[in-house]
């Protein structure tokens, strides 16, 4: 975890690095918060838990954020959902998402995979009464990265991102 202060903003950076234990610690850092900044690896679908490995990351990741839209301490904080590594996804070639879960779109269409990836987590926000921004993002273009992390840096004063998927 690391903590940057500018004047009255501050800006928590919390990774989970798909470790459960390190979750835990989090509760911690909520109060305060006015907005979250939530990310999920989009490939996260065909991989495991490095802790657990009959674990599926994007059925584990779906519960932590209903975790998350639920928490009490949160119910005033905004939640952004970045969805990415998208470049990622992009290169797949042999998509196997069309055996996962509920998803029936054509696994092959980048936007179909898209299209499920934000309508399963906004469907999870709902659950909770939450509405969620979902923005998609990858690390191809670094620059057009930081400027979209910095463009919701700059609207708040107290920020806690979750880090799931960014290493």
């Amino acid at each position: 975890m690391a903590r940057y202060t500018n004047g009255a903003s501050e800006v928590i950076f919390c990774d989970a690095s798909g470790s459960r234990g390190e979750r835990k610690k989090w509760g911690r850092i909520f109060d305060g918060a006015t907005k979250v900044l939530y990310f999920v690896d989009a490939g996260s679908y065909d991989q495991c838990l490095t802790e657990e490995h009959n674990a599926n990351r994007l059925a584990d990741e779906l519960t932590l954020f209903d975790g998350v839209c639920s928490a009490e301490k949160l119910n005033h904080v905004e939640i952004v959902l970045f969805i990415h590594k998208m470049d990622k996804l992009e290169r797949i070639d042999s998509a196997e998402i069309g055996n996962w879960g509920t998803f029936s779109g054509e696994s092959q269409s980048v936007d179909d995979v898209k299209d499920y990836l934000s309508n399963t987590f906004s469907a999870i926000a709902q659950k909770s009464n939450r509405s969620v921004s979902v923005t998609f993002t990858s690390l191809s273009r670094p620059e057009e990265f930081g400027k979209t992390i910095l463009s919701y840096a700059s609207s708040f004063a107290n920020m806690l991102i979750c880090l799931e998927s960014l290493n």
